[in-house]
């Protein structure tokens, strides 16, 4: 194997890799850290554009599937930003693994996020990376009521009521996007990345 080819690393090589990073570094090594925070603030800054498009869409218009899709955007990019601090517990217990919970571990207080962040909420990424699989079993447990299929500018009290089955539905008044009768609160949220960030600029 040449030099800086990955292709051909075995997963034993991968496994050392990773014992040695948990074990001598604690997850992530110093240098590595650029990294991170590059990817972690390409999400950050899409999610930013996507609560500004929101913004104005609110001022400007009532088009509720412009604004429902600035509002998805904004959430998805939250919900991949998440998985830095948050790793997925699926998977094989090994090495890379215990890699992924040590370097959140770092990641969290580099950015001072604590364990019950609203970035922790986990129906974020399962909405936007099962979305297929998350309406295969909302249309199939919901066979009474009424359905709205079509995006909807309301109210988000209406996916309380047991008989109302949202699909997409936003609230711009309590900032709310509800997919498949779940509930996005908005604010707390961006509140969030911007708090995070603030404190990652003061380091």
């Amino acid at each position: 194997m040449e030099a800086g080819d990955v292709r051909n690393i075995t997963d034993e090589e991968l496994e050392m890799r990773a014992e040695i990073t948990v074990q001598q570094s604690g997850g992530l090594q110093a240098m590595h850290l650029a990294f991170y925070q590059v990817s972690i603030k390409y999400n950050y800054d899409r999610a930013q554009a996507a609560f500004q498009r929101y913004d104005q869409l609110v001022s400007d218009s009532d088009d509720a599937e412009e604004l429902i899709s600035a509002a998805q955007e904004a959430v998805s990019h939250i919900a991949a930003l998440s998985r830095f601090f948050f790793p997925s517990r699926s998977g094989l217990k090994n090495y890379r693994k215990s890699l992924r919970f040590a370097r959140a571990d770092v990641l969290k207080r580099h950015f001072e996020i604590k364990k019950d962040s609203p970035l922790a909420d986990r129906r974020m990424r399962n909405i936007r990376e099962h979305f297929d699989e998350r309406l295969d079993e909302y249309l199939l447990s919901n066979d009474g009521g009424m359905f709205f299929p079509s995006p909807m500018l309301d109210s988000h009290t209406i996916a309380d009521d047991p008989l109302g089955k949202v699909f997409k539905l936003i609230d711009t008044d309590a900032n709310c996007l509800v997919l498949l009768n779940e509930k996005f609160f908005i604010d707390p949220l961006r509140d969030e990345l911007n708090r995070a960030f603030q404190m990652w600029k003061l380091r």
